[in-house]
């Protein structure tokens, strides 16, 4: 076989080799990354008298949980935030009119905290709003890139190394096709 064919052969594996790498760990950094979410957002819901808005959210037992309701419309209407630990422990029951925001710092529920925001009128209201949960050290942008890179350090790694063997494909291709077309000419001439 000549020289350009293995040389062409070679840079495929690479390229493919590098290709694959590089999607499986970003792929897999993907899937963590999006099995996390713990942040919600409620975009115009409505809430009838008799049926609560209810969500899950989840808690390591070191969070600081968000409850921002920024409209609520007919304004005049109140509603109740509830939030519960998976015992029943009420953490915190709060009545809003027009907008509500709070926070609070959960050091000790672990597993999923129960949010319900119940109607106390008699007609329908609309919100809208975000509820979620963050640590209190992701406030920092350096804590928050070195979490990260401990967190995802082998599939950024492994990312990286990918395109590295696609680009070392890549050339490698172009040489064995300079290769390939010199031998072509020399065997014309």
């Amino acid at each position: 076989m000549k020289r350009g064919y293995k040389i062409l052969i070679v840079g495929t594996i690479v390229l493919i080799f590098g290709i694959s790498l590089g999607s499986i760990s970003i792929i897999s950094m993907w899937i963590s990354i999006d099995s996390e979410q713990r942040d919600y957002t409620i975009d115009k819901s409505i809430i009838i008298p008799d049926k609560p808005f209810f969500k899950l959210v989840p808690s390591n037992g070191n969070v600081v949980v968000d409850v921002v309701l920024y409209h609520i419309q007919p304004e005049n209407i109140p509603i109740n935030i509830t939030i519960k630990s998976e015992d029943g422990t009420i953490l915190l029951d709060k009545r809003a009119q027009n907008q509500f925001v709070h926070n609070f710092y959960n050091p000790k529920t672990v597993g999923s905290l129960h949010v319900t925001i119940t109607n106390l009128g008699t007609e329908p209201v609309t919100i809208s709003g975000a509820i979620g949960s963050s640590s209190p050290d992701q406030v920092e942008p350096e804590t928050v890139t070195k979490g990260i890179m401990e967190k995802y350090a082998y599939q950024i790694y492994f990312g990286v190394a990918g395109v590295v063997f696609a680009f070392a494909g890549i050339i490698v291709l172009i040489i064995g096709v300079v290769i390939f077309f010199k031998d072509r000419m020399k065997k014309s001439l």
